[in-house]
């Protein structure tokens, strides 16, 4: 796209969002069946969607968590949204974690595993079947998401070793896994031989820290975001900048990333409850939806390309249409959790969310 930014829609438009207008979503074209089924009750959302209870057995949508007082900290699913993993950690001053894998359609506990050490962010590969859990003393476990058995231990003393893990990520065709760190390092393993494949320093390293990291779906680039309101792109296993990606009206920093099936194109969750669309080629805004009143948790894009999912901190989950940015359907439920993470299955006839009280929803959408 070539317009410029008055060009754009207004809720297009990469402007400092006022409350009224967050109190106010626009609704382009006629407004969508499954907005106005929210409006009208919680009993018709719910008509249309499987509520499995993978938290600790509350009505879904009540939950507090997993059971035996463990408040959630980070919650995952895998590609395509079959397997989730949730992360719990027992007090502020403890540091034993345990990590609950679940089957999402059937709310099946797989396996538990309890670590002393204090887990501060999991992943699970693009199959489901390897749970990587990074550790506080530094090092990363790799183990076998159906049993919990450890597979292996991934530490580099020149890199990661030392740092704090921050967040983890598995390549598209699961045979890497980058690990970035505290410091601003990060690590490229190969799983199958649990060498380091690379290691670099991210741009934006002395003056914000990581808070997530994504693969391209080539596997060739690594999207960082930080907390100081930018979005690196990078080389894979280089580490070569590509792109910066931000904007002088950008008035909340990327909380989610996601990038389209063809890799032309990344959405960047924004904590202001905006989204925007990035293109990767030239590393310019092609566009920016408002219609949000919480920040953004978590971003997917549906298997075609053509759809694309927004869900934030309130518990709404929004449909776009990526060709027009119209709101295709709006979800949410009364007083919900956040939603953390979102997967389309790959058909793309399902969607999952996980939400931040343990619990995970899918909403068929044939």
């Amino acid at each position: 796209m070539n317009e410029s930014s008055s060009d754009l829609p207004r809720s297009q438009r990469g402007v400092p969002m006022t409350e009224n207008a967050r109190r106010e979503p626009v609704w382009r074209g006629r407004r969508p069946a499954a907005a106005l089924a929210v409006l009208a009750g919680l009993s018709l959302l719910l008509a249309g969607c499987k509520v499995p209870n993978l938290g600790d057995g509350s009505p879904p949508g009540q939950g507090t968590g997993p059971a035996g007082g463990f408040p959630l900290s980070t919650v995952v699913l895998s590609p395509g949204g079959k397997t989730m993993a949730f992360v719990d950690v027992r007090s502020s001053s403890s540091y034993l974690t345990r990590v609950r894998v679940s089957d999402v359609a059937t709310g099946r506990l797989i396996t538990t595993v309890t670590d002393r050490r204090g887990i501060d962010g999991a992943a699970l590969s693009p199959g489901g079947t390897i749970l990587a859990t990074l550790n506080v003393g530094g090092s990363t476990d790799l183990r076998d998401a159906a049993t919990g058995r450890l597979i292996a231990t991934l530490a580099d003393p020149d890199h990661v070793g030392g740092e704090r893990g921050q967040t983890v990520a598995f390549s598209p065709d699961g045979k890497m896994l980058a690990v970035a760190d505290v410091g601003g390092g990060i690590a490229l393993w190969n799983v199958a031989s649990r060498h380091l494949a690379g290691s670099f320093t991210y741009p934006g390293s002395g003056s914000g820290d990581i808070l997530g990291i994504a693969f391209s779906p080539d596997g060739n680039t690594l999207a960082i975001f930080d907390d100081n309101n930018h979005t690196y792109l990078t080389s894979v296993p280089g580490g070569r900048e590509i792109a910066a990606l931000t904007d002088p009206y950008m008035s909340g920093g990327p909380a989610a990333v996601a990038f389209s099936p063809d890799g032309k194109s990344l959405a960047t969750g924004q904590s202001d409850g905006t989204t925007y669309l990035w293109d990767i080629a030239t590393g310019t805004r092609t566009a920016v939806l408002t219609d949000h009143r919480g920040d953004i948790e978590a971003v997917a894009y549906s298997p075609d390309g053509r759809t694309l999912a927004t869900g934030d901190g309130n518990g709404h989950l929004y449909l776009w249409n990526t060709a027009t940015w119209h709101l295709i359907d709006a979800w949410t439920i009364p007083r919900g959790p956040a939603i953390e993470t979102l997967a389309f299955s790959a058909d793309g006839t399902t969607i999952t969310a996980g939400y931040g009280n343990g619990h995970a929803r899918q909403w068929n959408l044939g």
